[in-house]
């Protein structure tokens, strides 16, 4: 009679066959892995740059809303709004000047904006060169006839803002703003009755896009700079 042994153990090709499989295994872990961690580290930065973001926007809303403009008749050039423009799209770098009244967009406390102010926002490089929102402050009277605004420092609120795009707006027309690059002129005797805010934010990765955020805003004294 004969007797059969029991087959014990794994061949070489079951074992390679394992490994194989435990690899891939480790691998599909460790991708997953690093595309969450990578997921989330894009998210935070897009949060941080948002709230950057946010926070301009809402500082220059509240300043266009606290316009400041003399309840009187006639040109009064001292409290106009001025408006250059600098190109369009995420590349812009437009500048606003107007009087307000109020701390907004100011982060340090001074006798100038204890009172009607001029403000002036821009696009500007800073002491590393590179572009982020700043804003000034003066008096817009009582300057001496050599004043020149740029000389003073500027305060910067964002290094993430490296755009600033702005329109202006007096007609309305079935009931949307027809809006204007261009503020010249007599029109830098008055306010304009709203402004359009688009600022872009630095892209999240080297080459890419900006991000974009817009907002409309009317200002309440503009109508009495055209009186």
């Amino acid at each position: 009679m004969s007797i059969r042994k029991s087959r014990s153990g794994f061949t070489l090709l079951e074992l390679m066959l394992a490994l194989a499989l435990g690899i891939l295994a480790s691998t599909m872990v460790v991708v997953t892995f690093a595309v969450v961690v990578k997921s989330w580290r894009t998210g935070t930065r897009l949060v941080d740059d948002l709230h950057h973001g946010d926070f301009v926007m809402d500082q220059l809303v509240s300043g266009l809303r606290s316009a400041y403009y003399p309840d009187a008749s006639g040109k009064i050039i001292e409290y106009g709004f001025w408006l250059e423009d600098q190109g369009s799209g995420e590349f812009a770098k437009d500048s606003i000047s107007w009087v307000k009244l109020g701390a907004s967009l100011a982060e340090e406390a001074s006798a100038v904006v204890a009172g009607p102010h001029r403000t002036r926002f821009s696009i500007e490089d800073d002491a590393d060169r590179e572009p982020g929102a700043a804003v000034r402050f003066w008096r817009p009277y009582s300057q001496p006839d050599d004043f020149d605004p740029s000389e003073i420092p500027p305060q910067f609120l964002s290094s993430r803002v490296t755009g600033f795009d702005c329109r202006v707006a007096t007609n309305m027309v079935d009931g949307e703003w027809e809006w204007e690059d261009v503020w010249e002129e007599e029109s830098t005797n008055h306010l304009p009755r709203a402004v359009e805010l688009t600022l872009f934010l630095r892209p999240l990765d080297e080459g890419g896009e900006h991000l974009e955020m817009r907002r409309y805003v009317e200002l309440p004294v503009a109508h009495l700079s055209w009186k």
